[in-house]
């Protein structure tokens, strides 16, 4: 039953690790922040998503391996 869920969408994820950017700040008027990603993973079929934490991050930068700190 846990499986068909996932086939139609429906992952239970579990948080694995929080990332933040390094160098680079989000923001604007001096309210700039560091970008902060969540990764998280499906228990069933270890699908992979990523969530930003930080609102005036680009989508386009949750990608991009090169600007996050392990």
């Amino acid at each position: 039953m846990k499986k068909i869920k996932c086939l139609f969408g429906f992952h239970k994820y579990k948080d694995i690790k929080t990332q933040i950017t390094k160098n680079v700040t989000f923001g604007f008027n001096g309210c700039e922040m560091p970008g902060y990603r969540l990764i998280r993973e499906c228990e069933d079929y270890s699908k992979i998503n990523y969530v930003r934490l930080n609102l005036c991050m680009p989508e386009k930068y949750l990608y991009n391996e090169k600007i996050w700190r392990n």
